[in-house]
């Protein structure tokens, strides 16, 4: 019973993110044939191949309104040579706004994201990422994930990346957890609760140990999500 029930709110919760990946997989393939197409016309990418591809659009919509902000964040040299380069759409309202951001290297307030870690996983390890939950201070100042799949023609590009509402997300979360009798919550790899079902977890705190089934905590079944996350489903006995 308890395992069927991990295993069922594991199916729904990869279904959510679904479309995430698949919006930035989509993303990912057209900055690839932009760079294609300029490598083959023997110049570097510059902004105008970039601004009118409709994938930023589209993954947005994909997202619905999981997404706060959906965009292309370049390697090094990787759009006409310059260190920093970000092409982000954040959700306004009904529309869009492009993220402008502050990358001079001597500022207080710098956007230095070649040292963040849904940056440096992506591009170190070559596998799409799901970062957080975090508060983007010196970005997009929301509390989010930052989905990041790496983009690579011949080279490291950069990647394709979304911010997703963590408020959203575990409102979703939460909708899934309830249509189980038993305890239930979902839980990062650093064992911080993301969603239950129950008063019993906090949301935002963190486990004293990952949950495992047997334990003293009352677990009764654990199930990976997979997807480039390290979150798992947790179902336990009720107090």
């Amino acid at each position: 019973m308890a395992r069927n029930d991990a295993e069922r709110i594991v199916a729904e919760v990869r279904a959510l993110l679904a479309p995430v990946q698949a919006g930035l997989e989509a993303l990912r393939d057209e900055i690839v044939e932009a760079f294609r197409a300029a490598d083959s016309d023997g110049r570097p990418v510059v902004e105008a191949d970039l601004l009118d591809l409709p994938g930023f659009f589209a993954a947005h919509g994909l997202m619905q309104d999981v997404a706060v902000g959906v965009g292309f964040v370049g390697a090094p040299g990787a759009v006409n040579g310059q260190d920093r380069y970000i092409l982000w759409w954040q959700r306004r309202g009904d529309g869009f706004a492009r993220l402008r951001l502050n990358f001079e290297p001597d500022s207080v307030d710098v956007y230095d994201y070649h040292e963040m870690d849904w940056y440096k996983v992506a591009a170190e390890s070559s596998r799409p990422v799901l970062y957080g939950p975090y508060v983007d201070y010196s970005g997009s100042g929301h509390y989010v994930f930052t989905g990041a799949v790496p983009v690579r023609s011949d080279r490291f590009i950069g990647i394709a990346g979304a911010d997703l509402s963590v408020t959203v997300m575990e409102r979703r979360l939460t909708g899934l957890l309830r249509t189980v009798d038993l305890d239930a919550l979902v839980v990062t790899g650093e064992r911080r609760v993301l969603a239950a079902n129950t008063p019993r977890w906090v949301v935002g705190a963190k486990l004293q140990a990952p949950p495992s089934p047997g334990g003293d905590a009352g677990f009764l079944a654990v199930v990976p999500v997979g997807l480039d996350t390290d979150w798992s489903v947790a179902v336990a006995s009720p107090e």
